[in-house]
């Protein structure tokens, strides 16, 4: 009987960390990730989160410039402490959002920020 229990307890646990190593990222976790890579100045992280449309607009060195630029910005403020979503606007294959960015020193600021689904995952498109 405690072998079985054992057993048991086994396979919930090797249960859980597949679900959690196997779940696929929403559209807010895209922010969420958007965001952490302009904070730490990761340009590559932000091309993977990037549209084709969206890089079609910015070349690289524009894109290396703005990330940079935001990363400054993010630093100045300590960094980001969280995302609210305030707004969420789903049409087929895009997902608007309106956010506020809340930033350790107690400021924040309010922002937009459109999705796309594009080759099965969701990534940043220029929003007109």
């Amino acid at each position: 009987m405690k072998t079985k229990a054992i057993m048991l307890t086994a396979l919930f646990i090797t249960t859980l960390i597949f679900v959690a190593c196997s779940k696929e990222s929403g559209p807010k976790d895209i922010v969420r990730e958007l965001y952490s890579g302009l904070e730490k100045n990761d340009v590559a992280a932000i091309k993977t989160k990037s549209s084709k449309a969206l890089l079609a607009v910015l070349n690289d060195e524009k894109l290396t410039k703005g990330v940079e630029k935001q990363s400054k910005e993010i630093a100045k403020k300590q960094g980001i402490k969280e995302i609210q979503f305030t707004d969420e606007k789903v049409q087929e294959n895009q997902i608007d959002y309106k956010i506020v960015i809340m930033y350790n020193d107690g400021s924040d600021k309010k922002d937009k920020i459109r999705l796309v689904m594009e080759d099965g995952e969701w990534k940043v498109a220029p929003a007109k």
